[in-house]
């Protein structure tokens, strides 16, 4: 990424000028690239929080207080979208519609419909999987059985072409049924 920087009026490779350390305005840049990881559908979580948490040492508003009205405006934005870039890689769900944003240009619907008869009967066992649960063990062992049904969606669609709408789509269905289970075994856990 080069910028230049809107003080010194020099080129740097950051939003902090390497040459007179003044945060530059957020410019537009995705997520993945704000980041600094690479565009996948499985991104290493370990990485992700690591530069989540280098940036946001950097951007964080506290560090500007003493600034100019800007910067101090420039690190409340950066920091905003940051949070905001972290929380959408994070989930596995929203960083598949995010990235099918970033390829087709629109965002994917959220609809989860039971027009497909056979994911539909699937998800419906599973509800009656979780209404018979009774012992926290049990709950705990269910939850961990979605989360590596959702990561196995997500490795076997890891090379997904997400210009091919009906499979993306039935894809993100697939997940968003997972998410709402795990939500609903959350409700359990209170």
């Amino acid at each position: 990424m080069k910028l230049i920087c809107v003080n010194c009026s020099k080129e740097t490779n950051t939003f902090i000028c390497s040459n007179c350390g003044y945060l530059n305005p957020l410019q537009e840049i995705d997520f993945f690239s704000y980041l600094g990881i690479s565009q996948n559908l499985n991104v290493d979580l370990n990485e992700l929080e690591a530069n989540f948490l280098s940036l946001m040492s950097q951007y964080h508003p506290d560090n500007f207080v003493s600034k100019s009205k800007a910067e101090q405006h420039n690190a409340t934005v950066h920091s905003s979208y940051l949070n905001k870039a972290y929380e959408t890689l994070f989930d596995a769900t929203k960083r598949f519609a995010y990235m099918y944003f970033l390829i087709n240009g629109e965002e994917i619907t959220e609809e989860i419909d039971s027009k497909n008869g056979s994911l539909f009967t699937e998800f419906l066992e599973y509800y009656e999987e979780l209404e018979n649960i009774q012992h926290t063990n049990n709950l705990k062992i269910f939850q961990e059985k979605l989360h590596s049904m959702k990561q196995d969606v997500l490795d076997e669609n890891s090379d997904i072409d997400f210009k091919n709408k009906s499979v993306a789509y039935h894809v993100y269905v697939r997940l968003k049924y997972i998410d709402k289970i795990i939500e609903s075994s959350k409700k359990l856990e209170m």
